[in-house]
C-alpha cells in the first residue's frame, strides 16, 4: 500500500486533512504535492488573472473547466466567466474536502496513466506538458519534495528480545561489564553456574556468592 500522510494542515485555517487524502486517494503523498505546489497548503487560496486564469482552492482547478453542479454553461459546455460562476466556484473549491474528493481519482488516475508522479502533476493543469516541457516542473517537484516530509511509513515489526533466567549476581556483574546475557544461568555442579554473555562468560560460586567474569576468546 502506498505510504499514507500525517500532520498535513492547511496553513491558514489550520485544518487536518491528512485523514481525508489517506481515505480518499491511492496516491495520498502526490495529492499532498499537488496541494503544496498549487497553494502552499492554504485552504483558501485563490488565483484570479485573466481568464481563464481564475481557480480556488488547494487544488487550484480553473472555474471554466470546473465540473461542480450549478454553474452557468457556455455553449461549448465549459463554464462562463460571470460574478456568479466564480462565487460559487470560490464558496465549493475554499472547503478542503470538496478539493480532497474533487482531485484525488484525478491524481490517481494521471498517476495510473503516465507512472511517474512528477509526469502525472505536469499533466494536471494547463499547460499540461511533460515534465521536460512544462515551465511548472520545479513547482510540481517542490511539492513532492515537501510532501515526502508528511510520509507516514508503515512502521517495520520489531523482533521480540529474547529474555534470559540469570540471577541477581550474575546481572550485577553483567551491569559492571556493559554486558548483556546470551542465554540461561546454567549449574554444571551443586555449588558453580556458567552463563554466556555477549563480551564475557560468568561462573558463579554459590559457596562464596561470588561471581567470575572471563573475557571470550
Amino acid at each position: 500500500m502506498p505510504d499514507s500522510v500525517k500532520n498535513v494542515k492547511t496553513k491558514d485555517t489550520l485544518r487536518d486533512i491528512s485523514d481525508q487524502i489517506n481515505a480518499h486517494s491511492r496516491r495520498p503523498i502526490v495529492l499532498t504535492a499537488l496541494f503544496i505546489a498549487e497553494a502552499n497548503l492554504h485552504e483558501l487560496a485563490f488565483r484570479e488573472r485573466t481568464w481563464p486564469d481564475v481557480s480556488y482552492g488547494l487544488g487550484q482547478p480553473a472555474v471554466k473547466w470546473l465540473q461542480i453542479d450549478g454553474l452557468e454553461k457556455a455553449p461549448d459546455g465549459t463554464n462562463l466567466d460571470t460574478r456568479d460562476n466564480r462565487r460559487l466556484a470560490k464558496q465549493w473549491c475554499w472547503q478542503a474536502a470538496n478539493m480532497i474528493t474533487y482531485c484525488a481519482p484525478r491524481i490517481d488516475a494521471l498517476v495510473d496513466r503516465w507512472i511517474n508522479p512528477l509526469e502525472a502533476l505536469c499533466r494536471y493543469n494547463k499547460p499540461s506538458l511533460t515534465r521536460h516541457e512544462n515551465p511548472n516542473a520545479a513547482n510540481y517537484q517542490r511539492g513532492l519534495n515537501e510532501a515526502a516530509e508528511y510520509t507516514q511509513a508503515e512502521p517495520d515489526e520489531e523482533e521480540p528480545v529474547p529474555t534470559f533466567a540469570v540471577g541477581p549476581g550474575v546481572l550485577e556483574a553483567m551491569a559492571r561489564k556493559n554486558d548483556v546475557a546470551m542465554g540461561d544461568e546454567r549449574y554444571w555442579s551443586e555449588q558453580w553456574s556458567l552463563t554466556p554473555g555477549r563480551d564475557f562468560a560468568y561462573a558463579y560460586s554459590k559457596e562464596s556468592n561470588t561471581t567470575y567474569a572471563f573475557p571470550k576468546a
